[in-house]
């Protein structure tokens, strides 16, 4: 029991409380972890920028790991971020039907992913081909490895261009 509530209180309401408190909590818990998913999917644009140059022009291999490494890294994160945003979602709607008893949630709508979002979650497997090519050349056949590398050049482009027209409004 926390320090600031009073220890009188009927048990339904300590009961309700706790209900609400745990229907909320996931609810954040679920927009903050999409939120770092989605904030460690877009820097990971930066060390797979380094690995299409690998793919052209090779690269020196202190670049190259450190560019591997870092993709790598971000990339696990935005994974065990979005694990952790479907399990919290799947917390609050099971949440949901207890607390739905006690008082009426009224949440704003869900906002459809923009388009630049979508782009960028695209952007991430493409640039997965490239990481297989830097780690071992040999790994992947050349003509997947020269679509990976136009298509992640194309998806960059799209994204980039949907996401500084979506600052000008």
């Amino acid at each position: 029991m926390e320090q600031g509530l009073p220890r009188d209180l009927p048990e339904t309401e300590l009961t309700d409380r706790a209900v609400l408190e745990a229907a909320l909590s996931a609810h954040l818990a679920n927009q903050h972890f999409t939120s770092l998913a989605g904030a460690y999917v877009r820097r990971s644009a930066v060390a797979s920028s380094v690995l299409w140059v690998h793919s052209w022009h090779t690269l020196p291999g202190l670049v190259l790991w450190a560019a591997v490494l870092a993709w790598g890294g971000c990339a696990a994160l935005a994974i065990s971020f979005e694990v952790l945003a479907r399990k919290a979602q799947q917390r609050f709607m099971g949440a949901l039907p207890k607390a739905g008893g006690i008082v009426r949630l009224h949440l704003g709508p869900s906002v459809p992913a923009a388009a630049s979002s979508v782009l960028v979650h695209l952007l991430t497997p493409v640039s997965g081909i490239l990481w297989a090519h830097a780690l071992r050349p040999s790994l992947l056949p050349a003509g997947l490895v020269t679509l990976g590398t136009r298509l992640w050049l194309l998806l960059l482009v799209l994204w980039l261009g949907t996401s500084a027209h979506a600052r000008v409004r």
